[in-house]
């Protein structure tokens, strides 16, 4: 039996030079989410902030490629 926080998705990628983390996970107090947090270029996580999100997808690895697809589109047109 699953428990809240055992399934959960992680990947880094570089745009424009910047470093992010991207993670999906069920979290208590938003329920299912991807978020997108600034990261040095080995994986740290730099700010607790996060600089993207949505939620409301099932945690499974099409719909985190897909959040990553649509996080990489979204910071492109940002700049």
């Amino acid at each position: 039996m699953d428990r809240f926080g055992d399934i959960f998705f992680r990947d880094f990628v570089q745009i424009n030079g910047d470093y992010y983390m991207l993670d999906m996970r069920h979290t208590l107090d938003a329920g299912n989410e991807c978020m997108a947090f600034r990261c040095a270029k080995y994986g740290e996580v730099t700010s607790g902030e996060d600089v993207w999100s949505k939620r409301g997808m099932m945690i499974t690895r099409r719909e985190f490629n897909k959040c990553k697809r649509e996080f990489i589109s979204y910071m492109k047109r940002k700049h």
